[in-house]
C-alpha cells in the first residue's frame, strides 16, 4: 500500500523532475524510486520522450514563427525604403522644378517694358479685363468691368514717384472713368499700383524651398494653349493662390488662377508681352469729353 502511495507521489513529481524544477533532495528520492520500480521507470521514460517530442514541436513552431516574423519585417523594411525613395525622388523633382521656374521669373521681375493683360470671369456673367503698360517710369492701366448691364471703364496714366517697403509703386496719375451715365477725370492723383511680373515661387533659402515643396503638388498641363505646370498647395512667401496656379514653363510667371477662393467659380488669366511698349501707348484721351472732379 505504501509502495502504491509512493508511486503516485513519484508520478506527480515526474513532470517537474524532467523539467529540472525539483531540488536535490527530491531528485535523489525520485532517482532511488525509479531504480527500484519498473512501472514508474517506464512511465518516466514515456513521459520524457513525450515531453521531448512536445518541446521539439514547440521549437519548430517557434523557429517557423521567427522566420515568418523576420520575413515580414524584411518586407516592411523594403516597403518603407521604397516609400522613402519615392518620397525623396518626388520632393527632389518638385524642388528642381520650383527652383527652375523661380530663376526664370526672376529675370522678368525687374522688367520696365511690358504689357500685362488680365482677364477674369465670375459666375452669373460678370466679366473683367485689365491691361497694364509699363515703360520706364510711366504706367498705363485700363480696366473694363462688366456686372450685369453695368459697365465701367477706367484708364489710369501715371508717372512713378516712389516705391514703398511692400513693393507697391506710388504714381502721380490722371484717372479717366467712363460709365453709361457719365465720364469723369481725376487729375494728379496719388495712387498705389502693383502691376509688374511677380516671382510667386521665390523662397529665401533652400531649406524653406524644401519645406514648401513637400506638401506641394505639381503636374504638367496646358493652359490657353501654353505649356505650363499646375502648382497647388504651395504656401510660399509670395504665393497669392495656394489652391492652384498655372505657371508658364517658358517664363516662370503665373498665367492663370483657377478657383482662387474656396466656393468661388472665378477663373483668372494673365498674358505678358515684353519689350513692345512704346511712347505711343501713353497718349491720353481728349480731356474735353470728361468732367474734371476736384476732391
Amino acid at each position: 500500500m505504501k509502495e502504491k502511495k509512493d508511486c503516485k507521489i513519484i508520478q506527480d513529481l515526474l513532470p517537474n523532475y524532467i523539467e529540472k524544477l525539483t531540488n536535490e533532495e527530491t531528485n535523489q528520492y525520485i532517482k532511488n524510486h525509479l531504480e527500484n520500480c519498473e512501472e514508474c521507470e517506464k512511465i518516466y521514460e514515456n513521459m520524457k520522450k513525450k515531453l521531448e517530442l512536445d518541446n521539439e514541436k514547440a521549437d519548430k513552431r517557434e523557429i517557423k514563427f521567427l522566420k515568418k516574423y523576420r520575413n515580414k519585417l524584411r518586407v516592411l523594411k523594403i516597403a518603407l525604403l521604397i516609400i522613402f525613395i519615392i518620397f525623396a525622388a518626388s520632393t527632389a523633382r518638385k524642388v528642381i522644378i520650383i527652383s527652375d521656374l523661380s530663376n526664370k521669373a526672376e529675370k522678368y521681375e525687374a522688367s520696365t517694358n511690358y504689357k500685362k493683360t488680365t482677364c477674369y470671369y465670375f459666375a452669373e456673367g460678370n466679366y473683367g479685363k485689365g491691361e497694364t503698360y509699363r515703360l520706364g517710369n510711366k504706367i498705363k492701366v485700363i480696366t473694363d468691368n462688366i456686372t450685369g448691364e453695368d459697365r465701367t471703364i477706367m484708364r489710369t496714366y501715371g508717372e512713378l514717384k516712389t516705391l514703398d517697403e511692400q513693393g507697391l509703386h506710388q504714381y502721380l496719375a490722371n484717372v479717366y472713368t467712363e460709365t453709361k451715365e457719365r465720364k469723369t477725370l481725376h487729375l494728379n492723383e496719388n495712387t498705389m499700383i502693383e502691376s509688374g511680373p511677380q516671382n510667386v515661387l521665390h523662397t529665401k533659402n533652400w531649406w524653406k524651398l524644401l519645406l514648401y515643396a513637400i506638401p506641394t503638388s505639381i503636374r504638367e498641363t496646358d493652359y490657353n494653349g501654353e505649356k505650363c505646370y499646375y502648382i497647388a498647395n504651395f504656401e510660399g512667401d509670395n504665393s497669392y493662390s495656394p489652391r492652384g496656379m498655372y505657371i508658364s514653363k517658358q517664363t516662370g510667371l503665373v498665367i492663370g488662377l483657377n478657383n482662387p477662393m474656396k466656393g468661388e467659380k472665378t477663373c483668372v488669366y494673365y498674358q505678358y508681352e515684353f519689350d513692345k511698349v512704346t511712347e505711343n501707348d501713353f497718349t491720353e484721351p481728349d480731356r474735353t469729353e470728361y468732367t474734371v472732379i476736384n476732391d
